[in-house]
């Protein structure tokens, strides 16, 4: 119960960190 209310907080950063790795990863496939 007490980790399942912690981990969306926990994943709020990696998921962005990936979100904003993604859209890098677009932006070099589009430059190429």
């Amino acid at each position: 119960k007490h980790a399942l209310g912690t981990s969306p907080r926990k994943l709020k950063l990696p998921y962005a960190i990936l979100l904003f790795y993604q859209a890098i990863s677009k932006k070099s496939y589009w430059d190429v």
